[in-house]
């Protein structure tokens, strides 16, 4: 889902709405990839990200699972 700044953002797993504004999941000063952040929802504790595409657009995906690096 995509989001203007200021907006709050529903969880796009279990649809809780956050507490906070969608920038402040973002990581400052980054557009594009550099702006992923990955977070977890407090309610059904499963992973999102965050990602700014724009000066005031975000968008909220689901997180995919980790890899773990190679030993």
């Amino acid at each position: 889902m995509e989001y203007k700044r200021s907006e709050f953002f529903a969880c796009p797993h279990c649809g809780t709405s956050m507490q906070e504004p969608v920038e402040n999941f973002a990581l400052a000063g980054a557009i594009g990839p550099a702006s992923r952040s990955r977070d977890t929802c407090y309610e059904c504790n499963k992973e999102f990200i965050v990602q700014q595409i724009g000066k005031d657009d975000f968008v909220v995906t689901k997180a995919t699972a980790r890899r773990n690096p190679p030993s």
